[in-house]
């Protein structure tokens, strides 16, 4: 049995404890060799996946035929630190866009971010 601490590792896999050094998991025999969250980017932080309803912008309004854009746009700016959301609008008759919504402080910034990975470089000029 493991003791508890406040430096035990969860196993990755089943998530049980595990002493601080330890290569596999005592209960499972997994490796434990994932780093931890603050090493770098994680694509589910939830805080990057959050918009304020109260305080949210719309960035940017795609055509759903262009869906796998506005994924990538949105990856690109939590990869940044970047907060967004997507979200579709349906209106009867009408049709449906994807929304990108970011907190509004981070309005500027987005866009700046967005706008430099649109402008073509000097061997993509017409």
């Amino acid at each position: 049995m493991v003791k508890m601490t406040e430096n035990n590792q969860a196993c990755p896999a089943c998530g049980s404890k595990n002493q601080p050094d330890a290569a596999t998991c005592a209960s499972c025999g997994a490796e434990m060799t994932l780093e931890p969250e603050s090493a770098g980017f994680s694509d589910n932080d939830p805080e990057l996946e959050y918009v304020d309803p109260e305080t949210r912008v719309e960035l940017e309004r795609y055509e759903t035929d262009t869906g796998a854009e506005a994924e990538i746009d949105c990856g690109l700016l939590r990869a940044n630190g970047i907060a967004c959301e997507l979200g579709a609008q349906t209106i009867p008759g009408l049709p449906a866009n994807m929304i990108l919504w970011v907190n509004r402080k981070d309005a500027e910034s987005a866009r700046a971010l967005l706008d430099d990975v649109e402008t073509p470089g000097p061997d993509e000029a017409d």
